[in-house]
C-alpha cells in the first residue's frame, strides 16, 4: 500500500497576521460592530460569537496548528478546538448562523481572489 504524502503549505508570520487581520475586519463588519470586540473578555454574546465565528472562518481558510491559532488570540490551544466544535455544532442546529458563516466565507473568498475591495465599503471600514 502506498501512503500519500500531504503537503500543507506553509505560510510565513506576515501571511497569517494579514489573513487574520483581512479576516477579522471582514467578520466585525459582517457584524457591523467595531474591532474593539476581540478586547472583550467575557459577558458579551456577541463578541464571543465574532470571536468564534472568526477563529472558524481563519480555520477554514488556513489550517493552522491550533497553538499558532491560539497564540494570535491569547488563547490555549484547548480553547481553539472546544471553539471549533461549538461552532461545528451550532452551525449543525442554527440554519442561520450557518448561512451567516456561509456568507462570510463567501467574502473572505472573493476578496482574496480579488473580485472584490470589500474592506473599502462604508460598512467594514473601521
Amino acid at each position: 500500500m502506498i501512503m500519500e504524502e500531504q503537503t500543507q503549505k506553509v505560510y510565513s508570520d506576515s501571511e497569517i497576521d494579514d489573513y487574520i487581520e483581512t479576516v477579522k475586519n471582514i467578520v466585525v463588519g459582517y457584524y457591523k460592530k467595531d474591532k474593539t470586540v476581540y478586547n472583550i473578555k467575557r459577558g458579551n454574546g456577541l463578541a464571543v460569537r465574532i470571536k468564534h465565528t472568526t477563529i472558524y472562518c481563519i480555520d477554514c481558510g488556513m489550517k493552522l496548528k491550533r497553538t499558532v491559532l491560539a497564540g494570535k488570540f491569547n488563547l490555549k490551544h484547548s480553547n481553539i478546538s472546544i471553539t471549533l466544535k461549538r461552532v461545528k455544532q451550532l452551525m449543525e442546529f442554527d440554519k442561520n448562523y450557518r448561512n451567516e458563516i456561509s456568507e462570510i466565507l463567501a467574502l473572505i473568498k472573493a476578496f482574496h481572489n480579488g473580485k472584490t475591495d470589500i474592506l473599502h465599503e462604508e460598512r467594514f471600514v473601521n
